[in-house]
Formats: C-alpha cells, structure tokens, sequence
C-alpha cells in the first residue's frame, strides 16, 4: 500500500511526488516514457517561467529549488509586459532529469518507468490501480492517487468527466536547424520563395506560429504549428508525433530548394510533440476567465499563476495580458474532479475554463499545482480522510514549511 501514487513523471508530477515525500509520503511515480520532465525534457521545452510577477516572487518551493540546483540561472523580476517570456531561464535537461531522479530516491520515492495505468477504481478508503508493465499487469493500492499526466488519463479512467474543445490548440514540435550560413541567405529572395511555394501549396501558413517563414530560418528553428487531434488516446497521439515529423520534414525539403539551404538539415529535436491542449477536469470549481484577469483570491487559494491568456490558434496567437499589480490565484477546489474520494489533478489539467487553460498550461503554475496535490495528498493519506475534507489551515501551512509561495 502506497500513501501516494502520482501518475505522469512530468512537470506537475515531479513536483507533487517530492512535495509528498518531503511530508514523509510512501510515493511512487508511474512514467509512461524513459525519463522525469515531460515537456520540460522529453519535449525540449527547457525554459520554464514565470516565477515572478510584479517585481516579487510568487512561485517557490522545492520545483524551484530542483531547477537552481541543476544550474539554471535565476530569473530576472522584472520584465517586460509584452515580452514576458525575457522572464524565462534556460537549465540544462540532462542535468534536470538526473537531478530530479536523485531527489526523489533521496527521498526514499520509487520510480516506475515504461509503465502506465490501465484501470483505476476510486473508494473511501484506497484507490486501486492496474498498471501495464513490460513483464505484465499489477495491482497496487494507495491512500491518494495524483492524475499529473497532462491528458486527464487517470481520472477518466477512474469514471471522472472530462471536458474537450472540438478545435484544440495546435502542438509544437521543437527544432533545431543546421547546415546553413544565416548572413548568406538574401531575406527579400527567400520572403519571395516561401510565398511562391505557400501559393504553390508546399508551404501551409498553418505549419508555423504566423507564416513568418524567414525569421524562423534565422532562428534555426521552425516554431511549428502541429493540428492537435485528441490526444487523450494512443492512436490521437501517434497521428500527432507523425504528422508533426512528417510536417517538419516537407518543410525542410521545400528550403533546400533555396539558393545557399541545400546542406539544410534538422541538427536536433524533441522526443515528443509538445502538446497545448487535449482535456481539463470537471472540478468542485472551474476557473472562470474573469477572475483569472481580475487576480481574485479565492477562500481556497493555494497558489499563484502568472502568464497571459496564450491561445495559439491556426493564424496566429491571442494574447490576452495581464494588467499591472494583477497575480491571479488557484482554488484547491479546481484540482479536485467532481465527486472524488482520493483523486486529485495537477497541471494542465485542473478544472478551468479554455483561456484560463491556455495561461496555466506553462511549467511554473504546473509546478505550483503540483506540489499543491502533492502535500494535500500526503495529508489525506496521513490523516486517512477524502481529498475534499484536507483541512485548508494545515495544507497551507505545510506547503509554506516546504518553501511555496501561498496567496
């Protein structure tokens, strides 16, 4: 019997799983891939923000701590409005993983890669789960369970509602080009190649974050826009991670017919498809797009976010941005689905309307979520109540002994 089992290794499940263990939580980890991180490694997303908003920190803890100690520099305080992501630092994604890894085992946590869940049953006094493994199926049982995985896999098979948006975001699949002089390229011949192979049908406006296909070659990296079917199923993933390959290399074939881009080439890119959007939580509260702008602090914050309303859409991206002195909060209500016993969510995932969604989707608020679910969950599991009578008082006061930040 586990006291907290955490279902996805990645941003938000790194952060619950050493929350817990720091209370002293008997914590396993079921990954379904081969390392800790999920978009932050795996997806090559490697520059996590924002951590601090109005010139003051607001998210902290130990998924800070864990990003400083494997050398990623301290973000600046203050920034521009505009420019939000100069807010953002990079870490070194080796570094991270094994760091994180270690701080889990240091903190007696197990972790189980290449599996995932198959079943999950909710009850008043455990949560029973059937995990695939390489060697076969097991049953294992724990006090709380914790749904991090980013699709809301564990709570829908646990019999929680779900909500998806018919259009979702489009993914992104990070790159990294080489075999090309930038100086050497003429802009105003390529700007005239791309359009003609756009009008010719080579070229979708579509496959990039605004069509600007220039300033992506110059950055030697296309900022890809992927169409995201749902990505709650095996086969709505497997469609992504291909057409997101496939597109990236029709791309790359179109460029080499450019004078000075026939050595073009992909130098590097990431194991899996970033994924903006697939499915939110039907929680005891759903976050309204109202409040989120308005900064309102709810009875049962837990939590800061900070990061405008980011919705990438096929012809580019709406932005929604915060006024001066505005840090909104999350509820603790929202990372409860609907009628649960002893199941929490973290991350993206956490009951909240689409544009709320598409600011909280980024690595600090995840992070925060994340050890949120993690000491509530250690607190369920040690005082053997649902997730829906943890006592405020005490989740607060734990969480400030761990060193997050709570509005």
């Amino acid at each position: 019997m586990y006291d907290v089992v955490v279902i996805g290794g990645g941003t938000a499940g790194i952060s619950a799983a050493i929350a817990s263990s720091m209370l002293g939580a008997k914590t396993l980890v079921v990954e379904k891939s081969s390392m800790l991180g999920g978009t932050m490694t795996a997806g090559g997303v490697n520059y996590p923000g924002l951590f601090f908003a109005n010139g003051k920190q607001i998210i902290a803890g130990p998924c800070y701590d864990l990003l400083l100690n494997c050398g990623m520099p301290t973000p600046p305080t203050e920034y521009p409005k505009l420019k939000h992501y100069l807010g953002q630092t990079r870490f070194n994604i080796f570094s991270y993983v094994a760091l994180a890894e270690k701080t889990l085992l240091d903190l007696n946590a197990e972790i189980l890669y290449h599996t995932s869940v198959c079943k999950i049953k909710d009850g008043k006094k455990c949560v029973k789960l059937t995990l695939s493994k390489k060697q076969g199926l097991a049953t294992i049982e724990t006090k709380c369970l914790i749904d991090a995985t980013g699709d809301a896999n564990a709570v829908s098979l646990a019999g929680f509602k779900v909500e998806k948006r018919q259009t979702l975001q489009p993914a992104t699949l990070i790159n990294n080009l080489d075999g090309f002089i930038p100086q050497n390229i003429d802009k105003e011949k390529f700007i005239a190649f791309a359009k003609e192979q756009q009008d010719l049908g080579n070229l979708k406006k579509e496959d990039t974050q605004g069509g600007n296909y220039y300033d992506h070659l110059m950055a030697k990296r296309i900022s890809m826009h992927v169409y995201c079917p749902d990505t709650t199923t095996s086969e709505g993933k497997s469609q992504l991670e291909i057409s997101a390959r496939q597109t990236l290399n029709r791309i790359i074939n179109v460029y080499r017919q450019f004078n000075g881009l026939e050595n073009l080439h992909v130098k590097d890119f990431a194991f899996e498809c970033g994924v903006r959007e697939s499915a939110t939580v039907i929680g005891e509260y759903k976050t309204t797009t109202a409040e989120y702008l308005s900064g309102k602090v709810y009875k049962d914050s837990v939590c800061y976010a900070y990061y405008p309303i980011d919705e990438h859409l096929p012809t580019g991206i709406k932005k929604i941005h915060l006024e001066d002195g505005i840090t909104p909060t999350i509820p603790y209500s929202s990372l409860i689905p609907k009628g649960s016993k002893r199941i929490l969510v973290a991350g993206k995932i956490i009951s909240a309307e689409p544009d709320v969604t598409s600011a909280i989707r980024v690595q600090a608020p995840c992070m925060a979520t994340g050890q949120v679910a993690g000491v509530s969950a250690a607190l369920c599991s040690k005082n053997n109540c649902l997730v829906k009578k943890v006592n405020l008082a005490e989740l607060k006061e734990k969480l400030k002994n761990i060193g997050a930040i709570v509005p």
